[in-house]
């Protein structure tokens, strides 16, 4: 019964996640001032919140 109670709730768990996290590729050969934007303009609403926190 434990086996089927692992696999029943690591199914459980795969069918509600909220969403799968975007994969992003930082080119470490572009400039570095340039490296980050695609991540930052995907995260430009959270950004406030995180450095209030990390203060």
């Amino acid at each position: 019964m434990n086996a089927l109670s692992f696999v029943l709730l690591v199914f459980i768990s795969f069918t509600y996640c909220a969403k799968i996290p975007k994969q992003y590729v930082v080119d470490l050969d572009s400039a570095p001032s340039e490296r980050w934007n695609e991540v930052v303009r995907d995260h430009l609403d959270v950004i406030p919140e995180f450095v209030k926190a990390a203060q």
